[in-house]
């Protein structure tokens, strides 16, 4: 998925989204719902695999996962 968002992403365009944390969201939710979560490293190295920069991810209170990345405008023509 997060792949497909790059292809899409107009170069310079930024890309955020919501999860759900790896802590409390995940035993809550996770369980709950069958959700798959990931932690924080988890989820940098899956956006930078994709192809984003200036990836930056943080969780809060274990309830909440917020992603950010951007793709970088190409050099040249």
């Amino acid at each position: 998925m997060l792949s497909e968002v790059f292809r899409v992403l107009k170069p310079g365009g930024r890309f955020s989204m919501t999860t759900i944390g790896s802590g409390i969201g995940k035993i809550t939710f996770g369980w709950l719902y069958k959700l798959r979560t990931y932690s924080d490293a988890r989820m940098t190295a899956m956006l930078k695999a994709a192809g984003f920069a200036n990836v930056r991810v943080k969780s809060t209170l274990g309830m909440m996962q917020v992603c950010y990345g951007e793709k970088m405008e190409r050099k040249g023509g």
